[in-house]
């Protein structure tokens, strides 16, 4: 990389951002010890949902309230569009990596998809699922799109052909609140309140690879490093877990920092650092690079909701 790059890389703005139940979003300044930038309170219920657009254009959030706001993160994270086309909460968010496509999950039992390049307007609303869309994800190479449902199944669905459902799985007995990709395309995982992890295998027709319990109690969220080297989950056991993804997803290693439901939990894009928020009111940092080591613990009037970083790898090649 030449210096320019480099410099435009370093000099990148690198945020955490926090939904909360106290109806707000709050922004953090990871170059500057994850101090606070900005909070900002324009929800009539909590926030469940966050994500950042792979280009940090910009950060959209879902809520209890119906509603999905799309912020503009170089103009002060100023709100740009609100939308209400659900009938009930908003509960996941999610933007393809190509920064195409937006879509939420709600507990109306749909999905929908909007054009990021047009305004924001839908472009299709999917029901397949019979309960609560509790968690949205693409795929890194843009082909996928997949939900997880309180109807204890997940689906996928084809980018490329209009969105059409692929395959519907239902290896969960009981809801599915969480589902991500490995950034190398080769992983599904998803997790449930059967206390379960499922990994599947995406070029051989998402059959399952492996189901993991190392959980006591129902698993909310799950996320993998960008480096496709971790695979994290948070629990309401309290506790969160790391795995080798490159070992058979066996476990390094269970911290138990938090003292309550752990509902969210994030890596960095650089994969420096690993996020989890809690049920406790705190949001609680670690050094990926120093055996997951606590460096911060972020107490918070509010118990939160949902954790986002935005993208400090980006190259403006790309875009």
């Amino acid at each position: 990389m030449d210096s320019n790059k480099s410099n435009y890389l370093k000099n990148i703005n690198n945020y955490l951002v926090c939904g909360t139940g106290d109806k707000s979003i709050i922004i953090y300044d990871v170059n500057n010890n994850f101090n606070q930038i900005k909070q900002i309170k324009e929800h009539k219920d909590s926030v469940n949902s966050v994500a950042f657009s792979n280009d940090n254009k910009y950060l959209v959030c879902g809520t209890g309230d119906k509603s999905i706001i799309i912020y503009d993160v170089n103009n002060n994270f100023n709100q740009i569009k609100q939308i209400k086309d659900h009938k009930d909460f908003v509960l996941s968010v999610s933007f393809s990596n190509n920064n195409k496509y937006l879509v939420s999950g709600s507990n109306d039992q749909s999905i929908i998809i909007y054009d990021v390049n047009n305004n924001f307007n839908q472009i299709k609303q999917i029901k397949h699922h019979k309960s609560w869309v509790e968690s949205v994800a693409f795929s890194n190479n843009n082909n996928y799109l997949v939900s997880g449902s309180n109807d204890q199944s997940i689906i996928i669905y084809d980018v490329n052909n209009n969105f059409n459902q692929i395959k519907q799985i239902e290896n969960h007995t009981s809801w599915v609140y969480s589902v991500a990709f490995s950034n190398n395309n080769n992983y599904l995982v998803s997790g449930s309140g059967d206390n379960s992890i499922i990994i599947y295998d995406v070029n051989n027709n998402f059959n399952q690879i492996k189901q993991i319990k190392d959980h006591t109690d129902v698993v909310i969220s799950v996320a993998f490093s960008n480096n496709n080297k971790y695979l994290v989950s948070g629990s309401n056991d309290q506790s969160i877990i790391i795995y080798d993804v490159e070992n058979n997803f066996n476990q390094i290693k269970q911290i138990k920092d938090h003292t309550d439901v752990v509902i969210s939990v994030a890596f960095s894009n650089d994969n420096k650092y690993l996020v989890s928020g809690s049920y406790d009111y705190s949001i609680i940092i670690y050094d990926v690079n120093n055996n997951f080591n606590q460096i911060k613990q972020i107490d918070n009037p509010d118990y939160i909701c949902s954790l986002a970083f935005s993208n400090n790898n980006i190259d403006p090649m790309d875009f």
